[in-house]
Formats: C-alpha cells, structure tokens, sequence
C-alpha cells in the first residue's frame, strides 16, 4: 500500500515538472526569438533633421510588442505582464524623451504552482 502511494506521488509530480517545463520553455522560446521586425518597423530613418540620430517612434514600437505578446503568452500563462521601458544608451538613465534610441522589455508570467518568470531584453539603435 505504501508502495502505491509513493508510485502515485511520483506520477503526479513527473506530470507537474512536465506542465512547468513546457510553459517555461514556451514561453522563453517566445522571449529569446522575439522577431527583431518588431523593432526594425519601429525604427524612424526618414525626414531626420542634420545631425539627428534614428530612434524608436514608441507608438509603433509599444503596439508591435504588445500584440506579438498578447497574441503567444496566454498560451503558455493566463497571468502576464509585459513593460516597456526607455533608457539613454550614455549612461543607462531613465530616457524622457521622445526619440529614445535604447529600450527594455521585462516579461513577467506566474505559471503553475506560483512559479514566477522573468526575463528581460535590451534593445539599442546603434552605428557601427
């Protein structure tokens, strides 16, 4: 009788770890390949002034990743949440402006058991 016990404790918890490892990796599959079309697109190159650097146009930016995310996560996680953040490349300050050229993107996801997921991604517009 014990026996079955531990037999049934195993199966359920090997079925456990099985729901979290396919959540975790879904979802940072989804985060380590997010499409880098999403911030090309967002990319302001045209009618810049002498001397302007390109930058994000955060409306387009913020809608590309927001859909991309929306669209996969619930998949993975019912409860997410995805933030965008603008910083300056000089001295990683917080960026006010409104032609920021750097941009971090937090995901965050509670799976099963309460199992907390976060990863962030840096992305910055850069001459070579």
């Amino acid at each position: 009788m014990f026996l079955m016990f531990i037999s049934l404790f195993v199966v359920v918890m090997s079925c456990n770890f099985c729901t979290i490892s396919y959540q975790l990796n879904g979802i940072n599959r989804l985060v380590l390949s997010t499409p880098l079309a999403l911030f090309e697109t967002a990319v302001v190159l045209y009618n810049l002034s002498t001397g302007e650097n390109p930058y994000f146009d955060k409306e387009i930016l913020e809608d590309n990743i927001h859909s991309y995310f929306d669209y996969s996560l619930p998949r993975y996680s019912k409860d997410y949440s995805v933030t965008i953040s603008y910083y300056n490349q000089e001295d990683y300050s917080i960026c006010l402006s409104d032609k920021p050229e750097a941009t971090e993107i937090l995901v965050e996801a509670t799976l099963t058991f309460s199992f907390h997921y976060q990863r962030s991604m840096y992305y910055e517009i850069r001459s070579q």
